[in-house]
Formats: C-alpha cells, sequence, structure tokens
C-alpha cells in the first residue's frame, strides 16, 4: 500500500512533491518508506496520540531519514501549520476519524493546507451508499464504530462531493477491496497472538483492539455496503468565493 501511495504521489516523476504532510502518522513506519522512495521529499506528519508520536520519533532517530522527517502533535481538523504549506498530502486509514458523515472538517484542512495544485491522496474505509443499512449489520457497524473510536462511517459519495465542494478537482476513485483480502486472511492469526498476552497481561487496550478486529472481520463480506477506496484529487487552482 504504501507503494501505492508513493506512485500517487508522483514519486517517479521528474519533479515529485517537495513538502508532503501526513495526516494521521501513527507509528511512522509509512513515513519511513515513503521516505526511502522519495529522496527528495521532505515529510511532515501529524498524529493525536503522544504514544504514538514518541515510538515514531525514535524510529524516525534511529533511521537515515531524520533530516527530512518532522513530527506534529496535533488534531489533523485543526493544524497548527500556515495555509498553503505542502505541495502534496495523503492520509491512509485516518480520514474515517474525522466528524460528520461527510468529512468537511478534514476536508477543509487539507484544501487550506495544500498549495493550489497539490494533491490529496486518501485511502480507507467506506460505506458505499447512503441508504439504511440491514439493522443487524447495522448494529455490528456502530459496535465496530465505538471499538474503533470512531463517530461514523462516510459513503464514498457524500465525500467525493464535498471534495468537489471544497475546491478540489480531478477527483478520481478506486475500489480496492478485493486487495486487502490477504490482510483480513491474518486477522484471525493477529487475534490469537492478542488472546494470548491478554491472558498473561489483561490490558483494556488490547482488549478493545481485539473486539475491533473481529467486527471489522465480520463486516469485511458484506461489500455491497462497505469497501476499501483511494481517493485522489488536486486542490484547484482558482480560489473558491465565500
Amino acid at each position: 500500500m504504501n507503494q501505492e501511495v508513493a506512485n500517487l504521489l508522483g514519486h517517479k516523476q521528474e519533479n515529485p512533491p517537495k513538502e508532503i504532510l501526513e495526516i494521521g502518522c501513527g507509528y511512522g513506519a509509512t513515513m519511513l518508506q515513503l521516505l526511502e522512495l522519495l529522496p527528495t521529499s521532505t515529510i511532515t506528519g501529524v498524529n493525536l496520540s503522544a504514544e504514538q508520536l514518541t515510538i515514531a520519533e525514535q524510529k524516525i532517530a534511529a533511521s537515515r531519514h531524520a533530516q527530512r522527517a518532522h513530527l506534529q502533535q496535533a488534531n489533523f481538523q485543526a493544524i497548527p501549520f500556515q495555509a498553503d504549506s505542502f505541495d502534496a498530502a495523503y492520509t491512509l486509514e485516518s480520514a474515517c476519524y474525522g466528524d460528520g458523515e461527510t468529512k468537511a472538517k478534514f476536508i477543509s484542512e487539507a484544501a487550506r493546507l495544500l498549495q493550489p495544485g497539490g494533491k490529496l491522496v486518501v485511502i480507507d474505509g467506506f460505506k458505499k451508499h447512503s441508504h439504511s443499512l440491514p439493522g443487524w449489520i447495522d448494529r455490528i457497524q456502530r459496535r465496530c464504530l465505538t471499538a474503533w473510536e470512531m463517530t461514523s462511517l462516510a459513503n464514498i459519495d457524500g465525500f467525493t462531493a464535498e471534495l468537489k465542494s471544497q475546491g478540489f478537482t480531478k477527483v478520481a476513485v478506486k475500489d480496492i477491496s478485493w486487495n486487502i483480502l490477504p490482510t483480513l486472511i491474518f486477522i484471525p492469526i493477529v487475534v490469537l497472538k492478542l488472546l494470548a498476552a491478554q491472558l498473561v497481561q489483561k490490558e483494556e487496550t488490547r482488549r478493545q483492539y481485539i473486539q475491533a478486529l473481529l467486527l471489522t472481520l465480520l463486516l469485511s463480506p458484506f461489500k455491497r455496503h462497505f469497501g476499501y477506496f483511494v481517493v485522489t484529487c488536486t486542490k484547484s487552482n482558482v480560489e473558491l468565493e465565500n
């Protein structure tokens, strides 16, 4: 997946983006791989969790890319950087944590931080429609959202419509749900390892993570309702009127 992000950001182009923003950088794994693939780029990662950032800092400090990596603790819907600071931005499985059904605040902040012509890459899970879900599937989804500490899951049409309404152009959508099948198959193995660790040392965070993984696995066969998508778009060079 990281290779896919690098390709979409244009790492094979003559002039790849210089200043890149990772929205929701987690433990820094994606950032480090992209720094390897984009040797002329600087990447700034934003994340809310101080614990995750501490681990990311350690990984980056131990790498040969420390001079081109920066980390910032912040809510990604209110990032303390000036407007037009980045040539490109990407996010993997973090946009889903944004507020609202269309993730309007997330999109607005991405639009503010990108320079005109800057590219945004979003890889995440979405609902495929805005219709009501069957009762029992809806109940599983709600429990899954709670386990992942999410408020809502955007539907893909509403999300792309919001991108366009906030000035993004060249909006492209690719359903890659089947591409992540190997990851889904691996979930039971991860859960078994986590359960074994939980028997030795009980932790509430681990228990919640196990629940979230299992609920995600339960929802994964319902591809009529849910999917995993790559969304790319470009910030317009024309400023929107208020």
